[in-house]
Order: C-alpha cells, then structure tokens, then sequence
C-alpha cells in the first residue's frame, strides 16, 4: 500500500479580523474565566424551591329572580374541605381567601322562602353533589338472561 502524505488544506483568508487591541475569542480561555467566575459567586439559599403562587379561593354571587344581588343573605357551605356560615356582602358576593376546595362538582342552592305578609327571605347553601354509584356496564350472562327472558319454572 503506497504511503500517503498529509497535504495542507487552505482555508482561504478569515472573514474578518479583530481590531488592534480588540480581545481574541479563545474557546479554552473562555471556559477557563467562567469556571473562576462560577467558583467566585457566592450561593444563597432559598426558604421555598418554588416561586409562590396565588393561594387558593372560592366566590359566588347571588342573584335573584330579577337578575338583582341578593344583599346581606346569610350562606351555608357545607363542603369535606370547608364548613362556614355568615353573611353575603351588599353585592350579594362572597370571596372566602385560601381554602383548599378539591376539583369536583358542587350544588349552589338560592332558597327562598315567603312569609304571611308576602315577604321573599333568601338563603344561600354550597354543598357537594352525592358521589355517583359505580354502574357495571358489562354485566354478566345470567344477569343479562335474568333481564331479558325471566326464569321458568318447566314444572
């Protein structure tokens, strides 16, 4: 096998040349002053890893019929997480400032109630929805006998 010799390859002129003065890109020395920089900096600690969010909260308003607040109606909530009663603002809003409300399905309930005179009195309750029954949607052959043609008795 004949012996190659290395050629010198030509890159032509560079695209440009630093001015007088002007610092030169050197990748080693560059990783070099980085590292000293890194080494330089100081660490601080951290109370929480994690940036703090809005904390949680619930709001309703209550209308009437009319489309009108109801103002100053006492509420209920009665939910696992939360249990809390008082009063609607003059805007018929509540607003209730952390609370841990799981992700679910709830029932807003406006009842009112008509004295003697004629006068509408309103309450507001928040109460969770019952938990829906599991339905076995394949059922067994016997079962789906049993629906469809009865038991016989051939006696």
């Amino acid at each position: 096998m004949p012996e190659e010799t290395p050629t010198a390859l030509d890159f032509g002129e560079p695209a440009f040349e630093a001015e007088d003065g002007a610092p030169v890109d050197e990748p080693k020395e560059a990783m070099e002053a980085m590292a000293e920089e890194a080494e330089e900096e100081e660490e601080t600690e951290v109370d929480e890893p994690t940036s703090s969010c809005p904390k949680p909260w619930f709001e309703l308003t209550a209308l009437d019929p009319d489309n009108e607040p109801l103002k100053n109606v006492p509420y209920k909530i009665d939910l696992p997480e939360v249990k809390q009663e008082g009063t609607l603002d003059g805007q018929g809003f509540l607003r209730l400032e952390d609370v841990k409300i799981e992700p679910g399905t709830y029932v807003v309930k406006v009842l009112a109630e008509e004295d003697s005179s004629g006068n509408t009195t309103y309450r507001v309750e928040v109460v969770a929805t019952e938990p829906l029954k599991e339905v076995d949607l394949e059922p067994s052959l016997d079962t789906a006998l049993d629906t469809i043609v009865p038991p016989w008795d051939p006696y």
